[in-house]
C-alpha cells in the first residue's frame, strides 16, 4: 500500500481537493504544512506547493506537483476518473470550469479597491454560468446527484468544494442562491450522504481547527 505526503500551507486553498480525494479513498497519508513559502527554493520541483510525495509498495518514490495534475492522478488511482477518453475529457472540462468561478474571489482581498468591483462582477458572471450550465449537465445525467453515471467522480467533488467555498462570501447573495437549483442541491446532498465523503468532512473539521482560515 502506498504512503502519501501532501505539502501545502495551513489553509484549504488549492490543495483541499487533493486532501479530499485522499480522505475519500481512505489513503494512508499525512499533511506537511509549509509556513514560509519563500523558503521552498529547490526543495520542490517548481519551487512551490502543493506537492504530492508517494512511496509505493515497491519502495518507489514519486513526487508530483501542480494541483490539478495531482488531483487527476489521485482520481485515476482511486477510481474517481474514467477509462473512457471522452468521459475523462468531460470530467476535466467540469473541473477546469469551476476554477473560473472561484478565481475572481481568490484575487479579491489582495486587489486594490478600484479593482474589486470588477472582480465581483466577473465572479457573478461566472457563478451564473456555473449554476446554469452545470445544472443542465446534472439534469442531463438523470439528476441523480452526479455529473457522470451513477457514481462519484472528481467532477462531483470539485463542484461540491467550489460551492462550499462560495457560500461564506457576502457576494453569494439571494440572487445567486436562487440560481443554485435543485440539481446542485441534489449533488450536495448526495455527496454528504456518501460515507466516504463523510469521512473527508469529519477529517476536514479536525484539520480546520489548526488552519489559518482565509476566505479561500
Amino acid at each position: 500500500m502506498s504512503k502519501f505526503e501532501l505539502l501545502y500551507a495551513k489553509f484549504p486553498g488549492i490543495a483541499e481537493t487533493s486532501r479530499c480525494l485522499l480522505d475519500y479513498a481512505n489513503a494512508q497519508w499525512e499533511p506537511t504544512y509549509v509556513d514560509d513559502l519563500s523558503l521552498l527554493g529547490d526543495t520542490t520541483p517548481y519551487g512551490k506547493v502543493p506537492v504530492l510525495r508517494e512511496i509505493n509498495a515497491d519502495g518507489q518514490h514519486i513526487e508530483l506537483c501542480e494541483s490539478r495534475a495531482i488531483e487527476r492522478y489521485l482520481a485515476r488511482r482511486f477510481g474517481l476518473y474514467s477509462d473512457d477518453l471522452v468521459e475523462a475529457a468531460r470530467i476535466d472540462a467540469v473541473v477546469s470550469q469551476v476554477d473560473d468561478v472561484i478565481r475572481p474571489l481568490a484575487f479579491y482581498r489582495h486587489s486594490p479597491k478600484e479593482v474589486q468591483p470588477i472582480l465581483v462582477e466577473q465572479y457573478r458572471k461566472e457563478a451564473q454560468r456555473f449554476f446554469a450550465r452545470h445544472g443542465a449537465l446534472l439534469v442531463a445525467n438523470g439528476d441523480n446527484g452526479h455529473y457522470f453515471g451513477d457514481r462519484t467522480t472528481w467532477a462531483d467533488i470539485a463542484a461540491y468544494l467550489v460551492i462550499s467555498r462560495m457560500k461564506p462570501f457576502s457576494q453569494f447573495d439571494d440572487e445567486l442562491r436562487g440560481l443554485m437549483v435543485q440539481s446542485h442541491q441534489k449533488l450536495v446532498h448526495t455527496l454528504e450522504q456518501d460515507p466516504n465523503f463523510q469521512r473527508y468532512l469529519e477529517r476536514f473539521a479536525q484539520r480546520r481547527a489548526s488552519y489559518q482560515m482565509g476566505p479561500i
